[in-house]
């Protein structure tokens, strides 16, 4: 039965990505690229939304989708893309301003149930490795303010919290070709990607690595 649906959904999946190549180019065309865009190579992105006359392109939709297409796939071993972003005492804070330290940078939002049972870990690995050169950046992706504010509250956010109320279309999002939630990235001290996943990510692991290999 399982592979009989999964069959199903990969066949529908599929019929939609032909009509982004086969059908006029049209603004709810477009909405359907946006959500298929994680669905195809870089390139197969690039050639569909190619196809679309220049008032479409210049959409929200479609320019979000251009400044996807043209963000670098971030990889180990890559420099993590500097920002700014405000917390909600609306202190603009740098991710370059903590070199020196390594920084776990967590995209997040409050509807997000992976991303808040994460949260709920992170003050035990926060207050043991603290002392050592952790930072955590939570960055939250939410486009309400209070409810951001809210979830933070009720999970005992306490280190760094940003945001900036653009949801996915955040600059800082995209940069980071965040295309799920939750997102995580480990940076080092000299502000290179040592990890990167989603709530799969073993972090004990890679701060043992990197902050104190001999616990």
């Amino acid at each position: 039965m399982r592979i009989a649906s999964d069959h199903y959904y990969r066949s529908i999946r599929q019929l939609r990505i032909d009509n982004i190549f086969n059908k006029q180019p049209s603004y709810p065309l477009m909405q359907e690229l946006y959500f298929l865009r994680t669905s195809l190579t870089r390139d197969s992105l690039q050639l569909a939304y190619g196809r679309f006359p220049e008032n479409i392109k210049n959409s929200r939709t479609g320019r979000f989708l251009n400044e996807f297409i043209q963000a670098k796939e971030l990889r180990k071993g890559d420099l993590a893309p500097s920002f700014i972003a405000q917390d909600l005492n609306n202190n603009d804070l740098k991710l370059v301003d903590f070199r020196g330290k390594i920084v776990v940078l967590d995209f997040w939002a409050a509807w997000c149930v992976p991303c808040r049972q994460s949260n709920k870990k992170l003050p035990m690995l926060y207050a043991k490795y603290k002392k050592l050169g952790l930072e955590i950046i939570s960055f939250n992706l939410d486009t309400n303010r209070e409810i951001w504010k809210k979830a933070a509250v009720e999970d005992n956010i306490s280190w760094i919290n940003v945001g900036d109320q653009q949801a996915l279309h955040s600059k800082t999002a995209i940069t980071y070709r965040v295309q799920g939630l939750p997102k995580v990235y480990i940076i080092d001290r000299n502000g290179i990607i040592l990890e990167t996943g989603g709530s799969g990510v073993d972090l004990e692991r890679v701060l043992k690595e990197n902050l104190a290999p001999s616990l």
